[in-house]
């Protein structure tokens, strides 16, 4: 077993002739019973630190110990254990773990004495300080039986000249991290001077904008309700029109349905006498209908007896149908396996093909590997070098930093005051966006209004287009009815010509009627239904044609006869 006498200077002296291994050094802060000679026991926090180090011209490693006290910088423990030194300690002590896990074990240990536990079994580290400058540090477990030591380590108290250079190297790399943390204060009092004047600037770029956009909004606020009032005038005017066009073709469309009345009543006088004339057709008819209702009863019968036959003729055809069926569907069902066993000697055809294929790939990819792994051990030695270098920077930084502290605290103030002063002028900023938002609010109300009424105009638009059609049809309805009317009468006068007697006393027919009702348009007003009833009764202009002179009388207008009424 070797003892060293160096604290971190200790693995500085090994630094130049050593490598760092894969092993990441750690620093546990374990709480120690301290147990001397000449005085009482105590209670310390001290920091342990475990490293791995190796010999850069052999393949052995060394596992590094030190004990260290942030309260008294001259307490200094160290071990130095070689691995011919830890197989000693392994045969004394019956430890079951090899060289290489050995500190991480050991690293689980201390953490074990660092966790409170309320029950019996619980872990204790004690240092023993022998005589000279020797100690032991155990690390025991107690429970309410005995204590079992599970580790005992011997350490070596590093002499003055060691714990010199150990207290100069850590001045060193606490100055260092000083000048580093300066440069780094300056740079970020810079910046935040820059970030400080673009905000200003940014700040007199937004009220500027600000300024210029109410003015803008008051602009727009006053174009648009020039145009709105413009709009309503136009409005105005445009409804003032259409409603006196609509009552003037109102009273003209009521004069012509007027006259239109008058040439239904007429109508229905012809329609009376065509009655008559269908009464004596329907009496014929029913005396027909009674014969055919015998005939009807025979031929159903008839029928009862067909209806019998096909029924059974049906459900034969039914019994063949199923049994077709039947041979049809156990058919396709070999059909089906048949195919089902040709797709699976196909698809283990592709198996064998990819496996061959994978074989060959998998060969190859093993004469790759074995390359590979030759350039990955040359890599990771160089990483290693880089690695030790940089864990003792980052040691170094470590205890710089808890100094700093303070520093970091009393700028971290100054910075409290800066973003106060930051927050109030971002509020600030929040109040004019509200403001603005609600101009845009407002805008898009207005945009909304004039939408709606543009939408209004446009339906009135619509609704005038619209009567406007309907009095043109309207208009072609009665001019229809109007021709229909003197060519009737034309043909009646002519039939009447050509008829023996009394044609002088005779009337003729003409289409200038004249109302014997009020002949004010105001006064008389046609209900929905006559109205609806002259539309459907009133034939269009396409569907009537011409019928010329040489054509003889249509048959239709035969019974219709002028009467003369009777004197008595």
């Amino acid at each position: 077993m070797k003892r060293h006498t160096s604290s971190s200077s200790l693995s500085k002296g090994f630094s130049e002739s050593r490598a760092y291994d894969v092993f990441e050094p750690e620093v546990v802060n374990v709480p120690v019973k301290i147990r001397s000679l000449d005085r009482e026991e105590k209670f310390a926090l001290l920091h342990i630190s475990v490293s791995m180090n190796s010999v850069t011209g052999t393949h052995h490693q060394v596992l590094v110990i030190e004990v260290t006290d942030e309260t008294d910088p001259f307490f200094l423990y160290a071990l130095e254990c070689g691995e011919s030194e830890f197989h000693a300690i392994k045969q004394e002590q019956a430890i079951l773990v090899d060289f290489l896990t050995f500190p991480l074990k050991l690293i689980e240990l201390l953490q074990m004495c660092i966790r409170k536990v309320e029950d019996s079994p619980r872990f204790i580290c004690t240092l023993d300080k022998g005589h000279g400058f020797e100690g032991t540090l155990n690390i025991c477990e107690t429970n309410l039986f005995r204590q079992i030591t599970h580790l005992s380590l011997k350490f070596r108290s590093g002499s003055d000249e060691i714990i010199k250079k150990h207290l100069a190297g850590k001045l060193k790399e606490y100055k260092l991290n000083c000048e580093n943390l300066e440069v780094k204060l300056s740079q970020t009092e810079e910046s935040l001077q820059l970030r400080n004047a673009e905000y200003n600037d940014s700040v007199k770029q937004f009220d500027a904008l600000s300024a210029e956009f109410e003015r803008k909004i008051e602009e727009n606020k006053l174009a648009w309700q020039e145009k709105i009032q413009t709009l309503k005038q136009q409005a105005m005017e445009s409804q003032q029109k259409l409603m006196s066009q609509y009552e003037q073709e109102k009273r003209i469309s009521a004069e012509k349905n007027e006259k239109a009345l008058e040439e239904t009543i007429s109508k229905l006088d012809f329609t009376q006498g065509k009655l008559n004339e269908i009464s004596a057709i329907k009496y014929s008819l029913e005396s027909k209908e009674r014969e055919m209702t015998l005939k009807m009863a025979q031929i159903e019968h008839e029928l009862e007896i067909a209806t019998n036959e096909l029924q059974h003729l049906r459900k034969t055809n039914k019994n063949l149908d199923c049994n077709k069926f039947d041979q049809e569907k156990a058919l396709t069902e070999y059909k089906l396996r048949l195919q089902n066993m040709e797709r699976q000697i196909q698809d283990k055809e592709e198996l064998n093909q990819k496996l061959t294929a994978l074989i060959q790939t998998n060969s190859e990819f093993k004469g790759h590997q074995d390359d590979t792994m030759s350039m990955l051990k040359a890599t990771i030695s160089k990483l290693e070098d880089k690695l030790q270098q940089s864990a003792n920077e980052i040691n170094k930084g470590n205890s710089i930093i808890q100094k700093l502290q303070s520093d970091v605290k009393a700028n971290k103030q100054k910075l409290k005051l800066k973003n106060t002063v930051v927050l109030q002028q971002e509020n600030a900023i929040q109040q004019k966006q509200e403001h603005i938002d609600n101009f845009d609010k407002q805008l898009f109300v207005l945009k909304r209004d004039l939408e709606k009424k543009d939408e209004k105009i446009k339906s009135l638009e619509n609704d005038v287009t619209e009567l406007k059609t309907k009095l043109e049809d309207a208009q072609k309805v009665i001019t229809d009815n109007m021709n229909t009317i003197n060519y009737l009468n034309t043909k009646l006068n002519e039939a009447e010509k050509f008829r023996p007697g009394h044609l002088q006393d005779r009337p003729q027919y003409t289409t200038n009627y004249k109302l014997t009702t009020n002949p004010s348009p105001i006064s008389f007003r046609p209900s929905p239904y006559s109205v609806e009833h002259l539309r459907s009764t009133t034939p269009r202009t396409s569907s009537y044609t011409s019928i010329p002179d040489s054509e003889p009388f249509p048959k239709y207008l035969e019974a219709v006869k002028y009467k003369e009424p009777n004197n008595s």
